[in-house]
């Protein structure tokens, strides 16, 4: 079974609950657990200090025991390219800041 956690590289990229929580989500999940509690630790550490992440913003982990430096953590809504200029505009914006 392939899982994203086997991959070596510089960043993942997880879509996340705004608490942080990885344990919603199958990846999200996946990572936490091969992550291990430090992952999970530092989510949470985030939340308390800047509170939920919104929607279109994101935040940034180390990767802890991931094969990766560090885990971009991007919360989104329901993209359904019918909410005109302003969804496009925020999914814009969003990914220029992770560049």
């Amino acid at each position: 079974m392939f899982t994203i956690c086997l991959l070596q590289v510089d960043v993942y990229v997880n879509t996340a609950a705004s608490s942080l929580d990885l344990k919603n989500g199958a990846v999200a999940n996946s990572l936490r657990v091969a992550g291990g509690p430090k992952l999970q630790e530092e989510c949470t550490q985030y939340t308390q200090a800047n509170g939920d992440v919104q929607a279109w913003q994101f935040a940034t982990t180390r990767g802890h025991n991931l094969k990766c430096k560090h885990v971009i953590h991007t919360v989104g809504d329901n993209y359904s390219g019918q909410g005109g200029m302003s969804e496009k505009v925020r999914l814009s914006k969003l990914l220029i800041a992770l560049m």
